[in-house]
């Protein structure tokens, strides 16, 4: 091979790599997504279609992930991008912004490759496409989920009770406030090391939000710092059975020479 034919092939071969390189990830809703199959595409005609024919398993796929056991207040927001292939499949399902808890973010990729074949596929001019789906789902405090559940996902419905509640003086409080309120005071007072009064503010936090899995693990570290060894394993214990990873890193720490006595 003569070196002016070696250098047309580099030359091609970089463009080449160039060019997968670009179709390997795609940006959207200002995120920057590496793709697992660069063979789907994102459009949004498609990702309009594919929402307006699947409303309803869309929503029931929201409320499935509700029940599960991650912090709705501090966790509210979760990206998913799903591959939807021409038959209704949904091959890979990717977490771009999750809940912090792997098992929970396993989960939750479970559920949504269960609804394969119960999701339509996009239908664009005249053929069927192998898209990617972004679904941004919005969680919120308690009693507003139970609003919203009454209405099937009616957001403006649901607005309409809230506002009616609070003209007939029905002020609602929600967990989240409460939460936010204990938590940031007990973070205070455990920086200050007045320990007895985190414990007092975290507890309160995790009364308000059970599911406050960062104030569960800071509630044990506080157990810990005054000698309630027993108290701080029972916490970290609950946070490594949702799947915290830092709470298994706390009870490898300070709660394996315990359970070796």
């Amino acid at each position: 091979m003569n070196k002016q034919n070696f250098v047309t092939i580099f030359l091609l071969n970089c463009i080449s790599s160039l060019l997968c390189a670009q179709d390997s990830a795609v940006r959207i809703d200002n995120k920057e997504i590496t793709l697992l199959d660069n063979s789907y595409t994102f459009k949004d005609t498609t990702q309009k279609i594919f929402l307006k024919n699947n409303q309803s398993e869309v929503w029931n796929l929201r409320q499935e992930i509700t029940k599960l056991h991650f912090d709705h207040c501090n966790h509210n927001e979760l990206n998913i991008l799903l591959y939807s292939d021409t038959t209704g499949e949904i091959p890979f399902v990717q977490i771009i912004t999750g809940t912090s808890l792997l098992k929970i973010d396993s989960t939750i990729i479970s559920i949504e490759k269960s609804y394969s074949k119960k999701l339509k596929p996009v239908l664009f001019e005249g053929s069927l496409q192998r898209s990617l789906i972004y679904v941004k789902y919005m969680f919120h405090y308690r009693k507003k989920e139970e609003d919203l559940a009454r209405t099937n996902g009616n957001y403006n419905e649901t607005e309409v009770m809230r506002m009616f509640g609070t003209a007939i003086g029905n002020n609602e409080t929600n967990e989240c406030d409460d939460d936010a309120i204990f938590y940031d005071a007990g973070v205070k007072c455990f920086q200050q090391e007045d320990f007895s009064k985190a414990i007092y503010n975290f507890n309160q936090a995790v009364e308000a939000n059970p599911w406050d899995w960062d104030a569960v693990y800071n509630l044990g570290l506080s157990y810990q710092k005054t000698d309630k060894l027993k108290k701080a394993c029972d916490c970290f214990s609950k946070g490594i059975e949702a799947g915290d990873i830092i709470a298994v890193q706390a009870y490898n720490q300070f709660c394996s020479e315990m359970n070796n006595k």
